[in-house]
């Protein structure tokens, strides 16, 4: 500010003026994909990390604080939140269990980040199982004995069809 007096020579002086703006939280998180995609295998290890995501905030100080958590659903009659975590302070998402393909191998995670006011985004993440061979081959036609032997006669090569079955090649 300067202030100047009809004297003369007019006299002036000059003095600073601090104005403080409080910071407003104006600017939504911006996640660094539009979704993101995992691959895992199945009978994963407890605990594993299957990705993190990266946020953008252009708001300062506390406005830029980021909280992460799962917006919980139902998947394959389990609720996300008992399949999947997600770090509140980083973004990390782990499995919290061991995931199994034939029980599903897509699921679509939703995480929600928010900073001190209202302001947040939401992202997709596709979780797919990659299956592992981990059942063994069962009999189903014709039922086995209760002895549980059965003797069956089938060529040494080549089609053959068993009824109720399809085609199987033997060799």
């Amino acid at each position: 500010m300067t202030a100047t007096d009809s004297g003369s020579p007019p006299r002036s002086a000059l003095q600073p003026i601090v104005v403080a703006l409080p910071g407003v939280n104006d600017n939504a998180p911006l996640f660094s994909q539009s979704s993101y995609s995992v691959d895992i295998a199945e009978n994963n290890a407890h605990g594993a990390l299957l990705l993190t995501v990266t946020v953008f905030d252009q708001d300062l100080g506390q406005n830029a604080r980021l909280s992460f958590s799962i917006l919980d659903r139902e998947v394959q009659g389990s609720a996300v939140s008992s399949l999947v975590y997600v770090n509140s302070e980083n973004g990390d998402l782990h499995a919290i269990r061991a995931l199994d393909h034939e029980q599903g191998n897509v699921f679509q995670v939703q995480v929600k980040e928010a900073g001190i006011t209202v302001q947040s985004s939401i992202v997709t993440m596709h979780v797919f199982v990659i299956d592992e061979n981990d059942h063994a081959p069962a009999l189903i036609y014709p039922a086995p004995p209760p002895d549980g032997v059965l003797q069956l006669s089938v060529p040494l090569s080549g089609w053959f069809r068993t009824p109720g079955a399809s085609f199987i090649k033997w060799t």
